[in-house]
C-alpha cells in the first residue's frame, strides 16, 4: 500500500474514533435498547409458545401487560408510601439527630459529618435546583427513548438483524451471523440469570424487612431487587437505604436490617446465582468489577449500570471473532 494511502487510512481510522468519543453516549441509548428488546423478545417467544400468534402481536401483548403490571405496581407502592409517611415523617428528624450523634462519636464518623456538612453548609441554591430538575428530565427523556427504541427492535428484529449484516462482506456474513447469534444468547441468558436473581433479593428482602418491623418493606425490598441490575454497587446502596429507613423506628431495629440484607446477600452470593448460572452465562467476578470501573470511568453513570452485560456481549465476541475464527484457527506450526 502506497504511503499516501497508509496515511489516509489511519486519518480515517482516527476520525472514527474520535466520532465514537462523541458518540459514546448514543451507544450506550443503544445497547440500552437493546436489552429492552432481548426482554420483550424474550417474552414475547414465550407468548407465542402459549398461544401461536404473529410476533408484532406477540410484542404488543407483552407491552400491554407490561404496562398494567407496572401501574399496578406503582399505584400499590403509593398506597403504601402513604400508608406510613406520617410516622416516617415524625421519626426520621430523630432518626437522623440518632445517626449524627452515633457517627460523631466515631472519629471516621466525625470526619465523615464534617465532610457531609462543608458539602450542604449552604444548602440548596437554586442553581443546584435547576441542574437537578434537568437532569431528571434528561434522564426521563432517554429512558422513554430506550424503551420506545426497545419496542421497535423487538418488533422488526428480523429487519434489523438482517439489515446490520450489510454492513458486513458477503464472505464474512455468516461468520457475523453466528457471531451475533452468540453474543444475543448469551445476553438472553445473563439477563434470565440476572432476573433469578433481582426477583430471589426481593422477595426474601421484603419477606425479612417485614418479620424485623423494618419501615416501607416493599418500597426497599423492590428497590434492592432493582438495584441486584448494577453489581457490587447496587446491592450496597440499597442495604445502606434500608438501614436509615430502620433507624426512624429505632438503632436496634437497624441492626436487624443491616442483619437481613446481608444475608440475604450472601445466600444470593453464594446459592441463588451459582445455581443460575448453570443455566446462563457465567461472567467471572473480576471480569465484571473491571467492567464496572472502565464502563463507569468513560460512560458515567450509565456505564456503571450496563457495564455487566456490555462486558458480557463483549466476551463473546472476543471469543468468537478472535480466539476462535484468528486464533484457534490457525495453523500450528510444527518446527523443524
Amino acid at each position: 500500500m502506497p504511503f499516501v494511502s497508509r496515511v489516509l487510512v489511519a486519518l480515517a481510522l482516527g476520525a472514527l474514533l474520535v466520532l465514537a468519543w462523541w458518540l459514546r453516549q448514543v451507544g450506550l441509548l443503544v445497547f440500552g435498547a437493546v436489552i429492552v428488546a432481548v426482554i420483550v423478545s424474550g417474552a414475547a417467544d414465550w407468548i407465542n409458545r402459549l398461544a401461536a400468534m404473529r410476533h408484532q402481536l406477540a410484542v404488543l401483548v407483552t407491552v400491554i401487560v407490561a404496562m398494567v403490571l407496572l401501574s399496578s405496581l406503582v399505584w400499590f407502592i403509593g398506597v403504601e408510601v402513604s400508608d406510613q409517611v406520617e410516622t416516617l415523617r415524625d421519626n426520621f428528624d430523630d432518626a437522623i439527630a440518632k445517626l449524627r450523634a452515633w457517627l460523631g462519636s466515631q472519629p471516621l464518623g466525625s470526619r465523615v459529618l464534617s465532610l457531609w456538612d462543608r458539602a450542604t453548609g449552604d444548602g440548596l441554591p437554586w442553581p443546584r435546583l435547576a441542574s437537578a430538575a434537568g437532569l431528571t428530565i434528561t434522564v426521563v427523556l432517554h429512558l422513554l427513548l430506550v424503551l420506545t427504541a426497545g419496542i421497535y427492535l423487538a418488533a422488526e428484529r428480523r429487519l434489523y438483524h438482517d439489515g446490520l449484516l450489510r454492513l458486513f462482506p458477503v464472505d464474512r456474513r455468516d461468520l457475523a451471523d453466528a457471531a451475533l447469534r452468540c453474543a444475543g444468547q448469551a445476553l438472553a441468558g445473563w439477563l434470565r440469570g440476572q432476573g433469578i436473581a433481582m426477583v430471589f433479593v426481593g422477595l426474601f428482602t421484603w419477606i425479612g424487612l417485614a418479620l424485623v418491623g423494618a419501615p416501607l418493606p416493599v418500597v426497599l425490598a423492590l428497590l434492592a431487587g432493582l438495584l441486584e441490575f448494577v453489581p457490587f454497587f447496587g446491592p450496597l446502596v440499597a442495604g445502606v437505604l434500608a438501614v436509615v429507613f430502620a433507624f426512624t423506628v429505632g438503632p436496634e431495629t437497624a441492626l436487624y436490617v443491616a442483619v437481613v440484607m446481608l444475608a440475604v446477600q450472601q445466600l444470593e452470593a453464594y446459592v441463588v446465582t451459582p445455581l443460575a448460572q448453570r443455566w446462563t452465562v457465567r461472567l467471572p467476578p473480576v471480569l465484571g468489577l473491571v467492567a464496572v470501573l472502565v464502563f463507569g470511568t468513560l460512560l458515567g453513570l450509565g456505564g456503571v449500570l450496563l457495564a455487566t452485560p456490555m462486558m458480557v456481549v463483549l466476551m463473546v465476541l472476543v471469543r468468537q471473532l478472535y480466539v476462535e475464527h484468528y486464533l484457534e484457527s490457525r495453523p500450528v506450526d510444527a518446527g523443524p
